[in-house]
């Protein structure tokens, strides 16, 4: 993960400039220019980093080949979600790719018997992948549509990093309470089970037996909206779209998925929860609180392990800075590697003021 910094920036003096005219005094405060400061964002342990590509084939011939369309560095992670017809003896072989990454074959499956199937793969802490590599899926050929798209974040954590999961599963004609899932407008799937850890990823598809040019809908419970794509012939009778959605949480409990407004279709749905990385907190004090302000502010910052923090003081006027202390000891840089919680304390005293006399010859 690149680090965030921020330059520290020097301190200033309010000063007063006396002017001598004869037997009087003419005091001119002068205050110094204001400091330019650069934002700080918090980083969380987890992060989205972009879209890494889709495709769409309406009859493949049991390989679906998506083709990147970004880069993805190195220890990044990829999660793909695929769509398919819904056959009941489906098998999905192996999802790799062109850089020698290995998917998780699968984070977690739904199916709604001959409606369709969809799939989420994962693959962490990954080989840098170039725009224009390839990720391949071998799969039961079947006759009908398939499509899959792929998303880069970072910061989950090498080795088993799913948690829960929850999908619609109905495989066989007998194997629930009916025959499929009616179609309807407002999928869903969940809860899953309470979640092992506060800071988690969330991703979750829809396999929607429709062509992308449905009503795409509304993303709940929190979820941001990721790529789509499928087919655009409606009239065809074999179109299939798939939907990726994503969340980000800081906090443990039982997590569910949905969208509402969608054209009416059958669909199936895959949930999943994934462990980042452990972050850590950063609390900032300032003393005295008017004495001046932070970069980052006063107050408590979430970042990544490993983040490495610049903290800079800026005094307000009548006030000067004197030294870190906590985490940072001195009065020069700041400079602060989350390994841990830490605490920052930046003191400031009051500044003297500071007469300068300047002689004026009168003629």
């Amino acid at each position: 993960m690149n680090p965030k910094r921020i330059n520290n920036y020097p301190t200033f003096l309010t000063f007063t400039i006396a002017v001598l005219f004869g037997v009087g005094l003419i005091m001119v405060p002068v205050k110094a220019a204001e400091p330019q400061v650069e934002p700080l964002s918090p980083s969380a342990a987890c992060s989205y980093v972009g879209d890494v590509g889709s495709v769409f084939n309406q009859d493949d011939d049991g390989t679906l080949v998506l083709t990147t369309t970004a880069a993805v560095a190195a220890g990044d992670d990829i999660i793909v979600a695929f769509a398919t017809y819904g056959d009941p003896d489906y098998v999905i072989d192996s999802v790799t790719d062109s850089a020698g990454n290995t998917y998780e074959n699968h984070i977690v499956r739904s199916t709604n018997y001959s409606h369709g199937r969809g799939y989420l793969f994962g693959a962490y802490n990954v080989n840098a992948l170039p725009s224009g590599s390839t990720i391949s899926i071998v799969h039961t050929d079947v006759t009908g549509p398939t499509t899959a798209v792929a998303t880069a974040f970072t910061g989950l954590v090498d080795t088993n990093p799913v948690d829960q999961t929850a999908a619609m599963e109905l495989a066989t004609e007998d194997g629930g309470p009916s025959t499929e899932f009616a179609a309807s407008t407002t999928p869903n799937v969940g809860p899953t089970g309470t979640t092992a850890q506060a800071n988690e990823l969330l991703v979750a598809a829809i396999s929607i037996e429709g062509p992308e040019t449905d009503s795409a809908g509304t993303w709940t419970e929190g979820f941001t909206a990721g790529q789509r794509i499928g087919g655009t012939d409606p009239g065809s009778g074999q179109e299939r779209t798939v939907d990726f959605g994503y969340r980000i949480v800081s906090a443990t409990g039982t997590y569910s998925a949905g969208k509402t407004g969608i054209t009416e279709q059958f669909w199936n749905m895959t949930l999943a929860t994934l462990k980042c990385e452990p972050g850590y907190n950063l609390t900032i004090v300032v003393d005295p609180a008017e004495g001046g302000t932070t970069v980052p502010a006063a107050g408590t910052h979430p970042f990544a392990q490993g983040s490495v923090v610049d903290v800079t003081a800026t005094p307000s006027e009548g006030y000067k800075f004197d030294h870190w202390s906590g985490a940072c000891t001195g009065d020069s840089t700041c400079q602060v590697t989350m390994d841990a919680d830490k605490v920052v304390t930046a003191s400031f005293v009051e500044a003297p003021t500071e007469v300068i006399y300047l002689p004026i010859i009168l003629k």
